[in-house]
């Protein structure tokens, strides 16, 4: 079933966080020249944030001379993995592009690396938070990410957000590109409502947060 991608151009939404797009269009290519990967097997979750994801990676991946060789989806909250990583090893492909999200991610890589599937095969994605990372443990070591940010990036304003994050929530958690998109986005509104001759009305702050 085709998937419509939604190009919105709504007066009063404003996009704060990276869009598909801007995570895989230098992503592919490099997977494919440092891995030297070529066929794509591609696992997600299933609703419209894989779907249409994997509609745009696609494309990426054949222009860059990859082919898929299988796609499947399971539903949100999904833990028990046995057939479907049974099925990606049958098929034994370069790579497994994987778009699914929270516990089922989580379990996903616990499993494929008690099978041993981790070290058999490439594993990526562009959805793997520090918190996935760590509830996965070691079966996340060697698996790829992109994200539109880390938390070792090294900056002085880096290291006072995530201290401010932690004297607010506790040692025991940490940001991530979600809490930063959520920040920085808080952030963009008072900068242009400081640099805006008048925000005396919404129109006036919509104004002045648009950009070119």
């Amino acid at each position: 079933e085709d998937i419509v991608v939604p190009r919105e151009n709504l007066e009063w939404l404003f996009f704060n966080g990276a869009v598909p797009k801007q995570q895989i269009s230098p992503y592919i290519p490099w997977l494919v020249d440092n891995l030297d990967v070529e066929t794509f097997y591609l696992i997600g979750n299933d609703y419209i944030w894989p779907r249409t994801t994997n509609t745009i990676l696609k494309d990426f991946i054949s222009e860059n001379g990859g082919e898929v060789v299988g796609e499947n989806y399971v539903p949100l909250g999904f833990t028990d993995w046995g057939s479907e990583l049974q099925d990606i090893r049958n098929t034994n492909p370069d790579i497994v592009y994987f778009t699914t999200v929270g516990d089922t991610q989580v379990s996903m890589i616990q499993q494929a690396a008690e099978l041993g599937l981790t070290g058999e095969m490439e594993w990526a994605g562009n959805i793997m938070s520090e918190q996935e990372a760590r509830a996965a443990g070691d079966g996340a070591d060697g698996i790829y990410n992109s994200a539109p940010y880390f938390i070792n990036l090294d900056s002085e304003e880096n290291n006072q957000y995530i201290g401010s994050y932690r004297d607010e929530y506790g040692d025991d958690t940490t940001p991530n590109f979600v809490s930063e998109a959520a920040y920085w986005g808080v952030q963009m509104v008072v900068q242009a409502i400081e640099e805006a001759d008048d925000v005396s009305t919404p129109t006036d702050i919509r104004d002045a947060l648009e950009s070119d």
